[in-house]
């Protein structure tokens, strides 16, 4: 007996070592797979933002009880406004949602090991990294990522609880029902069922305690739950009369008022069983993928009713009990795949356990020749994981490819310095040829928003939307002295579209490769000759130490007028003087008419490296000019010392305070004086207008208005 046991020890250890081992690369395998899936979710993640992504955004950005009394899900917008005293960058406000996603995967994992083994969680957890929807909503700020890890936890207590009643699985289910229901609505058919079912795990293994005793136990997560879901509403009573309505519960709205909401719509069957669970979630769109996919899935349904019945009844009821009830029950608002996010780890974790389903049944199909058993049995359910787990990287190869990346930022950053020339002067709007109700709506927000982003606190209208070039010289003379910024959405009509505008500027990569943006500028008459600095005969009246420089430098085009000192030379100042004229003008008439209000404008970059000893020593913008008895004096408009990067300088032009009444000649004056440094100018005008407008470089036909 003794040696007998002895004998087994070797053995006995090697089993543990074995045993240690196969531990050891599970946690391995699960490592490079969340590496993976984080790997993914990173990438490109600073692509701007779309427009429910905006909106979360403006719904975070009000203070936290105006969260909490506007909405009955505040949960990820308290999560979004932590993240906005952070910063408003893409990738930061995405970050949530990152997190939530790699974590999502962890619990899949955790939930399948739990009902099918280690290799069939890492196959789920595979799955799951490489999912197409869930990359999509976990590089997403919203919520539904959020809602699929709450959903995840709260399955996870489930099985706990399904295993043996413990206060810890009570708990987790407790908290991720809560958090799931406090997160997104979706949840209302994910959670009753899951707490149906975890009350129903609880009564039927009673452990020896009476029925009732048991049952009351079994209702604390459920009281808990409603309790929490419930605060929301409590805190502002009219949103429950709302959630009625819209789920189709409540008296119809008046259709004059909400004709959206006095609308009905019902589930597709065909849609969700199709294309929401076999497209969408499972990217099976072959017959090999699809018909893989569903023996997997049924398998693994068979291989969890076999062991945790309640489990099966309740992945029954959500994939097919609350959706065949929703085909019939009336909706005010159109069903889409998002709302049924909850389903994609379950489906996950379904066609996960069919595999070691599969393979029990293969060995005990060749049960005569164990050794060719295992072998095709292995071989199989690699196959099954190669299948499932090579649908879900096409697709997300796809997906990834054609992002759409329409980046407004670019405009947005070239528009912001011209928003605060004040309100009624500006509108933006989108040229769009595409005649549905929605159509341009990708435009118009972003816009909007990257708008308020690179200008806070300046006016920003409503974009509105303009079809076809008809529409935008109508636009054009229903506000003929506003600055209209246009986003031309479809590459038709390019020539007209930029002969309109007195500024075009296209940029990349886009979605639409022919999108461009231009700038139709109030109807001006530009006094000064050669501000653009485009052309390179063109130079200023008298100038010292002037040049032309290039693109790098240049606010817009291809140059800028530079003016640039080493200190302790023998000029005391460098400048450039424009002379300002008006075309057509008598000889003995005054450069600028009296009666008419003036601007001058321009852009300015300065970078001043040493001073001389005087008060004035830097950057100047001056006003020259001689009245009708030709005396000559100068008015200092802009004084500036150190560093500036581009900025537009507006100074009107006023008679008897900067302008003599009858100025004969007039001049702009750009100086650097006793001092070392570079000073860069472009865009300089004159402009008989009261507030300055685009750059024009040049006098401007006035619109054919009917």
């Amino acid at each position: 007996m003794e040696q007998d046991t002895v004998a087994r020890v070797p053995e006995a250890v090697a089993r543990l070592r074995r045993a240690r081992a196969g531990r050891w690369a599970a946690r391995l395998a699960l490592a490079l797979v969340l590496a993976l899936a984080l790997w993914v979710r990173l990438s490109g993640l600073d692509r701007p933002f779309w427009d429910d992504e905006i909106y979360t955004v403006y719904d975070a950005s009000v203070p936290v009880s105006s969260i909490l009394n506007s909405t009955a899900t505040p949960l990820y917008y308290l999560i979004t406004k932590g993240m906005l005293l952070l910063g408003q960058g893409e990738a930061l406000l995405r970050m949530p949602s990152v997190l939530a996603g790699l974590a999502g995967v962890l619990a899949l994992f955790a939930a399948t090991a739990r009902l099918a083994g280690p290799a069939a969680g890492l196959a789920a957890a595979l799955f799951m990294a490489l999912s197409t929807y869930h990359v999509f909503v976990s590089q997403e700020a919203r919520f539904y990522a959020v809602v699929v890890f709450f959903g995840l936890a709260a399955l996870c207590g489930l099985i706990r609880l399904c295993e043996r009643p413990s206060v810890g699985a009570a708990a987790l289910l407790t908290l991720g029902a809560a958090g799931a229901m406090l997160t997104h609505l979706s949840a209302v058919f994910f959670v009753p069922p899951l707490l149906a079912a975890a009350f129903a795990a609880v009564v039927l293994r009673r452990g020896g305690r009476p029925l009732f005793r048991s049952a009351a136990l079994a209702a604390l997560p459920l009281v808990a739950v409603a309790g929490l879901a419930l605060v929301p509403f409590l805190l502002s009573p009219d949103r429950l009369h709302s959630l009625a309505v819209v789920v189709g519960l409540g008296p119809a709205p008046d259709p004059a008022k909400a004709p959206q909401l006095a609308q009905t719509w019902h589930l597709s069957a065909r849609e969700f069983f199709l294309d929401y669970l076999r497209r969408v979630f499972l990217s099976a769109n072959t017959p090999v993928e699809a018909a893989v996919v569903l023996v997997l899935g049924v398998l693994g349904l068979g291989r969890t009713a076999r062991r945790r019945p309640l489990v099966a009844l309740f992945f029954l009821c959500v994939l097919v009990a609350v959706p065949l009830a929703l085909t019939w029950m009336p909706a005010r608002h159109k069903w889409a795949h998002r709302y049924f996010v909850f389903l994609l780890p379950v489906l996950m974790l379904l066609v996960a356990a069919g595999l070691p389903a599969l393979h029990g049944m293969v060995r005990r199909l060749l049960f005569g020749s164990p050794r060719a058993g295992r072998v095709c049995a292995g071989a199989l359910a690699c196959a099954g994981i190669f299948v499932v787990a090579g649908a879900q990287a096409r697709e997300l190869g796809i997906s990834q490819a054609s992002l759409p990346v329409t980046d407004l930022r670019a405009a947005a950053r070239f528009a912001s310095p011209h928003t605060k020339m004040g309100a009624g002067r500006h509108l933006y709007c989108y040229l769009d040829f595409d005649k549905s109700p929605s159509g341009g709506t990708h435009i118009a927000v972003p816009f909007q928003y990257y708008l308020r982003r690179e200008a806070p606190g300046a006016f920003v209208p409503l974009v509105r939307r303009v079809e076809g070039m008809e529409g935008l010289r109508k636009l054009r003379c229903e506000f003929p002295d506003t600055h209209l910024w246009v986003v031309n959405c479809n590459g038709e009509n390019a020539e007209a579209f930029a002969g309109l505008c007195h500024f075009t500027m296209p940029w990349s990569p886009n979605r639409w490769p022919d999108l461009d943006f231009g700038v139709i500028a109030p109807e001006t008459v530009n006094f000064v000759e050669g501000g653009g600095f485009e052309n390179p005969d063109t130079m200023p009246a008298r100038a010292g130490n002037v040049a032309l420089s290039g693109r790098f430098e240049a606010w817009r085009g291809i140059h800028a007028l530079t003016l640039s000192k080493e200190h302790g030379g023998y000029r005391q100042r460098c400048e450039a003087v424009f002379s300002v004229s008006r075309p057509g003008a008598a000889e003995d008439a005054p450069v600028l008419d009296p009666a008419t209000p003036h601007v001058l404008s321009l852009m300015l970059r300065y970078h001043v490296e040493r001073f001389g000893p005087k008060h004035n020593d830097g950057v100047r913008v001056l006003l020259q000019t001689m009245d009708g008895k030709g005396a000559v004096r100068r008015h200092e408009l802009f004084r500036g010392r150190y560093y500036s990067p581009w900025r537009r300088l507006v100074f009107p032009l006023r008679p008897g305070a900067n302008l003599p009444p009858d100025v004969r000649e007039c001049a702009v004056v750009i100086a650097l004086e006793n001092a070392s440094g570079t000073v860069w100018a472009d865009d300089v005008q004159v402009e008989a207008k009261p507030a300055a407008t685009f750059f024009t470089n040049g006098a401007r036909p006035g619109p054919e208005c009917p």
